[in-house]
């Protein structure tokens, strides 16, 4: 703002350095030039070719009213600065205080979102854990049933070459009860027998005409031919030397010539018994 002085003082110095300390301080700058211009007794010292003091007064008298209104508008400016001021700091406390409000709620939600993150990162690692357990257990799975299917595998293999191997022995007895059918018959025929499978493996041997008071009568043996020894099982009647004769089977493998022993030994038996 312009100041309102349109003439120069040149020796007058500032009313405030001039002040006694021990002297109240005037209420206005206005007052205090009134005061200088108007106490009797105050001898100024007015320079060679300056104006008249009458003047000086006049001058002084019409500066005053503009100083007054200069200082008035000084202080209206001042105090609207200062109300301005007020409102900005108190609009800037509240903002402080918002913003306050605003970390504290900001760091509620860090220290909640660190304990989600640190729940999350627990569960990840538990199921990570789980993974590998079940990853494990699954290679384990794989490797069990990799061992299964070889040995299905195998067990397959072996059963069919069971059931080749059956087969073929199947008709190996085939073929051999095929060419040994006429041999058998003649057997029969010529040793009055027959000869029943009981069951796989196991044959009976019936003799008829052993016994020459009884024709009909039957003498029979058992023969187990699953093994390569050859076992009689049972025989009626039980001839004494039974054992040796199945012993002398399995060493010489000459089946007629047994069958024939077997018959002879139950007509030696028949003979013992009592003639009606």
């Amino acid at each position: 703002m312009e100041h309102p002085f349109n003439f120069h003082i040149p020796t007058t110095p500032s009313f405030h350095s001039r002040q006694n300390p021990q002297t109240a301080p005037f209420a206005t700058p206005s007052a205090a030039a009134a005061k200088l211009v108007s106490t009797p007794g105050h001898h100024v010292s007015v320079p060679t070719g300056c104006q008249p003091l009458e003047d000086l007064r006049a001058q002084c008298a019409a500066f005053l009213p503009k100083f007054d209104a200069w200082m008035s508008a000084r202080r209206r400016e001042i105090e609207e600065r200062r109300v301005e001021h007020s409102k900005a700091c108190d609009s800037l406390t509240d903002t402080e205080t918002e913003l306050r409000k605003q970390i504290e709620t900001y760091k509620n939600k860090q220290s909640e979102l660190q304990l989600v993150c640190e729940k999350e990162r627990q569960e990840a690692s538990n199921l990570e854990s789980e993974v590998i357990n079940l990853k494990s257990q699954k290679d384990e799975q794989d490797t069990y049933r990799a061992d299964i299917e070889g040995r299905i595998r195998a067990v397959t293999a072996d059963i069919a070459r069971q059931r080749e191997d059956l087969r073929r022995a199947r008709e190996a007895r085939q073929l051999r009860q095929t060419e040994d059918r006429p041999e058998l018959e003649l057997y029969q025929d010529k040793l009055a027998m027959e000869i029943v499978g009981i069951h796989t493996d196991l044959l009976e041997f019936k003799f008829t005409h052993v016994n020459d008071q009884r024709w009909d009568e039957i003498y029979s043996f058992s023969l187990d031919v699953s093994r390569k020894e050859y076992e009689v099982v049972s025989c009626s009647p039980q001839i004494t030397d039974l054992n040796k004769l199945v012993k002398w089977l399995n060493d010489s493998r000459d089946f007629y010539a047994f069958l024939k022993a077997m018959r002879k030994a139950f007509s030696d038996y028949a003979k013992t018994l009592p003639r009606m």
